[in-house]
């Protein structure tokens, strides 16, 4: 397993305030990217799973799931799409309100394994450890094809909503945004602050023009971009970006 990505990832999960024993990241910019990886390392750190799973079914709004699934279709890796579907469908069985629609998409654009195994690579080690896995294992994570027992949330190793949104305003405002808007300021964030024009940001964010046209009217009206005419495009750059953290 990849030592530095998983110290990586647990560096990110406290920047948002997963409490864990590691020097928090200096920000979160992508926090999508963060839960392909955490797929990616999950196997071999159970902690960061249940954290995961724990952090998502409070703060699942901060998630812009549409860029989630996008991500999804076209950089994770066919292995670990079981887990992150899984993570994903643990979240929302301990969600309430409208964070539990949040990931649909996302779970939709993952595989089930079609190799199912135990989900713990402390699990595969020998034969009778896979037996006690698979017995022991949840209706859902059956159907992933990733065994594991019954997950118990850690909402104790969480810190409080206000240090969360205070320490990550950034993700803060994605809370009253809407999905393709939250997703309009992710792909402007990750673009240096702004994106040269309209029909680029449209195609990032698989929508159409003028739905992206609107969503950006909306969001420039809220004061959180500006849109400035260069030839025959629109630059769209997000207001006071370089005071976020």
């Amino acid at each position: 397993m990849n030592g530095p990505l998983i110290n990586s990832v647990a560096a990110r999960w406290a920047k948002l305030g997963v409490m864990l024993n590691v020097k928090s990241a200096s920000n979160v910019s992508d926090l999508e990217q963060l839960l392909l990886d955490t797929a990616r390392v999950s196997s071999a750190n159970s902690r960061l799973f249940t954290l995961a799973v724990t952090w998502l079914a409070n703060f699942g709004q901060y998630v812009s799931g549409r860029r989630l699934a996008h991500l999804i279709e076209s950089d994770l890796e066919k292995e670990f799409q079981p887990t992150l579907g899984l993570l994903l469908e643990l979240a929302v069985k301990h969600s309430k309100g409208t964070k539990k629609y949040r990931f649909n998409s996302a779970i939709k654009a993952c595989e089930p394994a079609r190799e199912p195994h135990p989900l713990f690579d402390v699990e595969r080690r020998n034969s009778a450890f896979v037996r006690l896995a698979k017995q022991r294992a949840t209706k859902i994570s059956r159907k992933w094809g990733r065994w594991t027992a019954e997950i118990e949330l850690k909402t104790d190793a969480l810190r409080p909503t206000e240090w969360v949104a205070s320490h990550n305003p950034r993700l803060a405002r994605r809370a009253i945004l809407t999905d393709l808007q939250s997703q309009i300021m992710t792909e402007c964030e990750n673009a240096g602050g702004k994106m040269d024009s309209e029909s680029e940001l449209a195609m990032r964010c698989r929508a159409s023009r003028p739905a992206t046209r609107s969503a950006v009217n909306q969001l420039e009206l809220a004061g959180m971009v500006h849109t400035y005419p260069r030839g025959k495009s629109h630059v769209v750059e997000i207001q006071n970006s370089g005071a976020a953290r």
